[in-house]
């Protein structure tokens, strides 16, 4: 999971589906997960293959912001960034 200044909805499900299914994740997102939450974290959400929340996600620090309207709120942030630039 990569993420740079993440939002989700309140409602956005999450999860780590190859316990599920009785497969070992193998690609990046376990090790990537460990720079993001502690690793006991990972670990139960790997095994478990636990579906949670966006409130959840923030809990565990996985996103930045939870909103109703993350687009908006991107885009919103987007600009203020932009007049911090010297050539506006």
């Amino acid at each position: 999971m990569s993420r740079t200044l993440s939002r989700s909805t309140p409602d956005c499900s999450f999860s780590i589906m190859e316990a599920k299914w009785g497969l070992v994740p193998d690609m990046s997102g376990s090790v990537l997960l460990r720079e993001l939450i502690s690793i006991d974290l990972v670990k139960e959400l790997t095994m478990t293959a636990r579906v949670f929340d966006g409130t959840k996600a923030k809990e565990y620090g996985l996103v930045s912001h939870v909103s109703e309207t993350p687009y908006e709120d991107a885009v919103a942030l987007a600009n203020e960034i932009i007049t911090r630039s010297p050539h506006c």
